[in-house]
């Protein structure tokens, strides 16, 4: 995959995060902020500096896919997934949480359902032997790592 334009888009990001199997070349002209003006404000290729070229995907998706496979090893590793449920009012949250469990009943864990209006480190603590936990249904249930409330034994802090 080529891209041309700034290193740190955020669909370059999406983009690596999507296809990060493949080989990726990144061309960033010089002054890409120039680039988005129009020519008469003074923008447009700079005949003077060449591009720089990055092989591979950018530092910032790097560490974006560390942490992604993290997660997916840990959910393999998890025997009951705690379900975190945030609002009651969006549409087709029960068919999430259906979908959510089926799949996860299929991988041969157990579940739990958890409904939380703001999950914070002390709440999430209350339950240590779920491993993972998975929101839905809400922006506010960014997922909180499990580092954050329990000791190195396992057990609530």
């Amino acid at each position: 995959m080529v891209w041309v334009g700034s290193g740190d888009a955020p669909a370059l990001q999406m983009l690596q995060l999507a296809y990060s199997s493949c080989a990726w070349l990144c061309c960033e002209p010089p002054g890409c902020d120039a680039w988005r003006k129009l020519p008469a404000q003074g923008g447009g290729p700079d005949a003077e500096a060449p591009c720089s070229f990055t092989l591979g995907v950018v530092p910032a998706t790097k560490a974006l896919l560390k942490r992604r496979y993290f997660y997916v090893e840990r959910a393999k590793e998890a025997s009951i997934v705690g379900i975190l449920v945030g609002t009651l009012a969006c549409e087709g949250f029960r068919e999430a949480i259906a979908l959510v469990r089926r799949q996860a009943q299929a991988a041969g864990k157990k579940t739990y359902t958890f409904v939380m209006g703001k999950p914070n480190p002390a709440k999430l603590a209350n339950f240590p032997e779920v491993k993972l936990q998975h929101p839905s249904s809400s922006l506010d249930h960014r997922h909180l790592p499990s580092e954050t409330h329990r000791s190195e034994k396992g057990r609530s802090v």
